[in-house]
Parts: C-alpha cells; structure tokens; sequence
C-alpha cells in the first residue's frame, strides 16, 4: 500500500469507485499499520449537544443504517458545516494543548542550532 493515496479505494478496504468517508477506527488502524511504534491516540473534540447550539449547527436525521451514527442517537450533525476556521480552531486547541512547553522549547533550540551549524557550513563551502 505504500504510496497509495489515502482516499485510494483499496486503502480504504474496498473496490467500488466511490471513496467512503473513513471513520475513527478505520483511520486508526491504517494509520497503525504505517507506523506501527508510534503511540496513536483518538479524542472526540466535538460534543455535539454543546456545539450544535454554540455554533448553530443544523441537524439532521441520522442515518438509520449507518451502525456508527445510530450509537450517537436519533439526530447528527455533519462536520462540514462548522465553519473552517473554527473547526482548525478545535484542531488547533487540542494539539497545543497536549505539547509539552518545556519538550517543545528544548526541541526549537535544539532545531535553530541545526540551522544555525548548516548555515556556517553552506557559507565556508
């Protein structure tokens, strides 16, 4: 599978024309399979009862023969009606959230001096 887009059919585990949308789990274990000594973890950032009315998100019937929706309840909302900046917002917020500040900064210097040490050798080339 290596090289394969990720919305490739057969990554998806099937071989219809049409990509499926990948759920949760099915991102968690391809993305296992890819790198299988890093820890991978999941979190719901949406709480859909708070979020709908905060962002006045539309609702919908959920779909009846989706197993994964019905677990969620007779209503849903779809991800792409949260504007895109307040869902990279979400995004954002979780990941700053879980860095480390002091890691984080050790790493940024140790970074710069790389740069720094390639930028003293490209210049005595």
């Amino acid at each position: 599978m290596a090289g394969r887009a990720p919305r490739d059919p057969e990554v998806l585990g099937h071989r219809s024309h049409v990509a499926r949308p990948l759920t949760a789990k099915a991102v968690a274990t391809g993305l296992a399979e890819y790198a299988p000594d890093v820890p991978i973890t999941f979190r719901r950032l949406a709480d859909a009862s708070e979020q709908t009315i905060e962002l006045n998100l539309p609702r919908r019937p959920a779909k009846r023969f989706d197993r994964e929706a019905a677990k969620f309840g007779d209503e849903a909302v779809e991800l792409d009606t949260i504007a895109p900046d307040k869902l990279l917002a979400l995004i954002e917020d979780a990941i700053v959230e879980r860095i480390d500040d002091a890691t984080w900064s050790k790493k940024r210097d140790y970074e710069q001096s790389e740069r720094d040490l390639l930028a003293l050798t490209a210049g005595a080339a």
